[in-house]
């Protein structure tokens, strides 16, 4: 079953991304919980969201550059998860301390290598 991964502003535009072996996706639960007087706990769900984490290499000085101001304007964006039969599409956008691709993989001086973190909204 071959697996393709798509970031964009919409599906059309989309740049392929090959997630090395760490690709994570989880549920985030934002709460808040207090007890009463008599002992009895109170739990308020605020929300709940979804995370995507994956390093990624061998990304063009273009793309990586269109990644790279994705995250410095906060754009919103779509990650389409396509397989053989299906397509998983979350609206997302990109989060982290830094901008994703920073790093060249030695010695190709012509691609990027990053850090993908998604968070859907």
């Amino acid at each position: 079953m071959s697996k393709t991964y798509l970031l964009g502003t919409n599906s059309a535009t989309g740049i392929v991304l090959i997630p090395e072996w760490d690709y994570s996706f989880g549920e985030e639960i934002s709460r808040s919980s207090f007890r009463t007087r008599n002992g009895r706990l109170f739990s308020y769900k605020w929300h709940d969201y979804n995370k995507i984490k994956f390093n990624t290499n061998w990304v063009t000085n273009s793309n990586a550059a269109i990644v790279n101001s994705w995250w410095d304007t906060q754009t919103k964006l779509i990650f389409i998860d396509i397989t053989d039969t299906t397509a998983t599409i979350t609206s997302c956008m990109l989060i982290g301390k830094e901008a994703p691709f920073r790093e060249h993989p030695e010695p190709y001086v012509e691609y990027f290598k990053g850090v993908i973190e998604l968070e859907e909204y």
